[in-house]
């Protein structure tokens, strides 16, 4: 996908979600980056590497954290609460393998969760395939317990690769 062509699907899809309800922002974001193509970063950039929502869709995929970063800049520009995006690391139970999810978590409610392997947006208690470890957004993190509940606050300066990010976008 050419620059041009990631900016005008990228400005496309954030019209799109301007003034619809909540979830249907959140399932056209999902729909929308769920079309790219999952490459793990050992064949994609030969090391772990956490991409900008540009560079993901310029090379037509990434990981799962790629996905959730795209997801989550995306559900900004679309004006969403930024309160409520956490991107989320998880272990699948079935593998041990950490996964990374994004979440739109309203107060006192169990989070939606936007995934990459997943073409619907589900609530977190439909999905006993994801354990939740950690989660955090641009000002704020927690350690969460199994089911879904915040422990610990977590020092988001503290994530190196989130902060690079940050400072690439």
């Amino acid at each position: 996908m050419t620059a041009r062509m990631e900016n005008t699907a990228w400005r496309e899809l954030v019209a799109s979600g301007i003034g619809i309800n909540e979830m249907a922002r959140l399932t056209a974001v999902n729909d929308f980056f769920n079309r790219f193509y999952y490459v793990p970063d050992d064949r994609h950039h030969g090391r772990d590497y956490w991409a900008t929502p540009a560079e993901f869709m310029e090379s037509g995929g990434g990981d799962c954290e790629d996905f959730a970063i795209a997801k989550y800049f995306a559900l900004l520009d679309m004006g969403a609460d930024a309160s409520h995006l956490f991107l989320t690391y998880c272990r699948l139970p079935a593998t041990g393998q950490a996964h990374m999810v994004l979440v739109y978590w309203s107060k006192g409610d169990q989070p939606l969760v936007l995934d990459n392997f997943m073409p619907q947006v589900l609530s977190a208690s439909y999905r006993p395939d994801i354990l939740p470890v950690y989660c955090f957004n641009k000002t704020q993190g927690f350690l969460l317990t199994p089911q879904w509940g915040i422990a610990h606050p977590l020092d988001v300066q503290q994530l190196s690769k989130w902060q690079m990010v940050l400072g690439k976008v």
